[in-house]
């Protein structure tokens, strides 16, 4: 098991399914927000099979959430909304209470911290912006 893993199960309380395909979601949006270069510094990181076995886990949304995030992302206010709306849409797939995303946010950005990555953690932030 991934070290990642363990550490969110061990701290959401959550099976290795469910840890899997929450970092797997957040996974796919770093993905489709970030640049090139810096998801494959994380994937570097984390281990590139690693990811690809996370990002299988993590459930499909058909498109279908991404568009309503970017609607909900667009209409004033919370900037982070439509990124936020997505991930909740895709945790409640796995059965996962959307309200541990910002806890899956904190392990992950620790963990590449501990990891001397610390500046990758700028991938993470920027997710509540866009």
């Amino acid at each position: 098991m991934h070290e990642l893993i363990g550490q969110l199960m061990k701290e959401t309380g959550l099976g290795q399914e469910q840890a899997e395909g929450g970092l797997g979601a957040i996974l796919n949006l770093i993905k489709t927000k970030a640049s090139q270069q810096d998801f494959g510094k994380l994937q570097d990181l984390l281990g590139g099979d690693a990811v690809a076995g996370f990002l299988k886990k993590a459930p499909s949304d058909g498109g279908a959430m991404g568009k309503l995030g970017g609607l909900l992302g667009g209409l004033g206010g919370g900037k982070g909304l439509g990124n936020l709306a997505m991930l909740a849409g895709l945790f409640k797939q796995l059965q996962i209470d959307p309200g541990v995303i910002p806890q899956f946010g904190s392990i992950l950005g620790k963990f590449l911290e501990d990891k001397g990555a610390g500046h990758l953690t700028a991938i993470l932030e920027s997710l509540s912006k866009k």
